[in-house]
């Protein structure tokens, strides 16, 4: 009867396993789409006036101020906001002649208290380090669905670790963290993961 009994037990612990392991999850992966970041003429005209140029990767001029990033990998919580979305592409930042790449950036909400963009630093061709570029306030408005993920709106401030970068690169203490840039449109595909 003992033995009966630990077979019933194991096969209901095992069946409610599978069914667990059934269950949708909330988080699903990032499986394209774009970022738009849309500079702040005033923000652009600024380093202008520095004697500095944006582009983006390809040496292009940077049309309306804007450079599209497109969304590569990452994951979110379709509950919570919480996750992170990774790009390619970027922006050259030329100030008289130093020639710096800002490339691969990651919009990372992992922690809803101070999501930031981060993204690769490279100077004349030598890797630097992955910083944190800009702190972003989130609009009210997000769609989310089964495949899509929008968040239209999120306004872009300099963050520290680019102003102490950039102020080096200048020579000076041209740049202030909370500096007005820009604002994101976030647009990206979703796949549910199990």
């Amino acid at each position: 009867m003992n033995q009966f009994l630990s077979k019933a037990a194991f096969f209901l612990a095992l069946g409610s396993m599978a069914s667990i392991g059934q269950a949708q999850s909330p988080t699903a992966s990032v499986t394209g789409g774009t970022t738009t970041l849309q500079l702040n003429a005033a923000f652009v005209n600024g380093l202008r006036s520095l004697g500095a140029t944006i582009t983006d990767l390809h040496s292009n001029a940077l049309v309306n101020n804007s450079v599209v990033l497109p969304a590569v990998t990452g994951a979110i919580d379709t509950l919570t906001l919480e996750g992170e979305v990774e790009h390619t592409f970027g922006v050259i930042i030329n100030a008289n002649g130093n020639i710096i790449r800002v490339e691969n950036f990651t919009l990372d909400n992992t922690n809803p208290a101070a999501p930031s963009f981060t993204a690769d630093f490279i100077f004349f061709s030598r890797f630097q380090g992955r910083f944190q570029v800009f702190n972003f306030q989130r609009p009210n408005g997000v769609t989310v669905s089964a495949d899509l993920f929008q968040e239209n709106g999120l306004t872009l401030t300099l963050a520290a670790p680019t102003v102490a970068t950039m102020n080096a690169l200048f020579g000076a203490q041209v740049l202030q963290t909370g500096t007005l840039v820009g604002t994101a449109n976030v647009n990206t595909v979703l796949a549910p993961t199990n």
